[in-house]
């Protein structure tokens, strides 16, 4: 129990001692506790063994230098071009919701993101059966769709507006249907990776559309389940922002202060009472 006469540190001191940390110290700390969680929601029978599961980008936006360590360039947002870069692949099931890995990147290539995905879904492999794996629009890249194409499992992305995408959208009177598409890398080295492009109305917006790329082929009745599958990855999204607004408004350009800080507030995604760790906490 709190004793409300105790003195609390003050935040010159708990940012100095969060500065001295190890990162790698960090990191394996919180995937202590979440490989803690797991153990004991498996033992209540409360973890899932098969999950859909969402990836996502989160840009930790950052005003200060540019040759601050561990921060990557960003398309530019809110006055900056700068942020400290993390992906998280979280459960997006209906009963459950929890971060199953997350991940720093200081680079924002294709390169260091492929990686950082390939780790991300081998540790949570560890945990569950991936039977589908959700992905934002901000990974609609070639060779990244086709490293996700490798790894066997099936996916679905949103696909931004590209040419090849209006073309297609043109060539088709229907404003729901599913058809082959291929993404195209024309420069060295060139990639065609072949999709399946399923397109519904949109759900709020009148004469748009909503447009999915998939590596599993669909017919036309599977589009409106596939396209409501994929926006329940948005009840993450909805916990992400709420989250998001208690990132620590600091200044600091130390790493470990702001991995611990991220790790901190998105070990465990939350939403309502459908989180594990929150349930078992609860004793439910």
């Amino acid at each position: 129990m709190l004793d409300l006469d105790d003195r609390s540190p003050l935040a010159k001191s708990l940012l100095y001692n969060l500065g001295t940390m190890d990162v790698d110290a960090i990191d394996g700390q919180f995937d202590g506790v979440r490989d803690q969680f797991i153990a004991q929601a498996r033992k209540a029978r409360r973890f899932p063994t098969t999950a859909e599961v969402a990836l996502d980008l989160h840009e930790w936006l950052y005003y200060g230098s540019k040759q601050t360590p561990m921060v990557a360039r960003i398309n530019p947002d809110r006055g900056t071009n700068l942020a400290y870069v993390f992906v998280t692949l979280c459960i997006v099931s209906p009963s459950t919701r929890f971060t199953l890995a997350s991940k720093h990147v200081p680079r924002t290539d294709t390169t260091s993101l492929i990686g950082a995905i390939l780790d991300m879904i081998e540790t949570a492999r560890e945990a569950v059966s991936i039977t589908r794996l959700y992905c934002d629009r901000g990974l609609y890249r070639v060779e990244l769709v086709n490293a996700l194409v490798d790894l066997d499992v099936e996916f679905v992305m949103r696909a931004p507006k590209t040419p090849g995408i209006k073309r297609v959208l043109s060539e088709h009177d229907a404003e729901r249907f599913v058809t082959n598409y291929e993404l195209v890398r024309r420069a060295s080295p060139t990639m065609r990776v072949p999709v399946t492009l399923v397109v519904v109305p949109h759900n709020s917006r009148d004469d748009d559309s909503l447009c999915l790329i998939t590596n599993r082929t669909r017919t036309v009745d599977e589009a409106v389940p596939l396209a409501q599958a994929y926006q329940r990855r948005w009840g993450i999204e909805t916990s992400y922002r709420k989250t998001g607004g208690f990132l620590p408004r600091t200044t600091s350009p130390v790493f470990a202060v702001r991995l611990f800080s991220f790790c901190l507030l998105w070990q465990c995604t939350i939403s309502g009472s459908s989180c594990v760790c929150c349930s078992l906490s609860n004793g439910e």
